[in-house]
Order: structure tokens, then sequence, then C-alpha cells
């Protein structure tokens, strides 16, 4: 179980929303999110663990596969 901002942002980051395998995922999900969890972002509002990873899904499938993103400058802190 997540337990600390810090660990649950890392966890939603990279094991939800940056995982691309659906079993690992899935898991995931069980763990940082509530069974009603509710995630939104400009296409609609999600609401429960099922719609947040079919949205997880869908970003990644529109994602490229090495994550980097042609023609966007990157702001580097430091």
């Amino acid at each position: 179980m997540v337990t600390r901002i810090d660990e649950l942002i890392t966890a939603c980051l990279y094991r939800v929303f940056g995982e691309r395998d659906d079993t690992k995922r899935s898991s995931a999900i069980a763990e940082v999110f509530a069974e009603d969890a509710v995630f939104s972002d400009p296409r609609g509002v999600f609401v429960g663990r099922d719609a947040v990873n079919d949205r997880a899904r869908i970003l990644l499938e529109e994602a490229p596969r090495n994550g980097t993103y042609p023609g966007i400058n990157r702001w580097r802190p430091g």
C-alpha cells in the first residue's frame, strides 16, 4: 500500500500512467486508487478503477513508444 505522497505520485505516474502491461497496471491501480476513484482530464471524467485503467491504456496507446514528443520543448530544472 502507498502511504506517502511522494510514493503516491511516483506510483501514479510510473506504475499506472507509465505502465503498458495491463496486469501490472491493474495491480498498481488497485493499490493506488480507491474503488470509486475519480480521474479527469480534458477528454472527460472517469469513475472507478476500471475506468481509470481504460483511460490509462488509451493514453498509453496514443503516446509515442519511446516517450518523446517531437517538436515539444522540455523545461528542465537546474
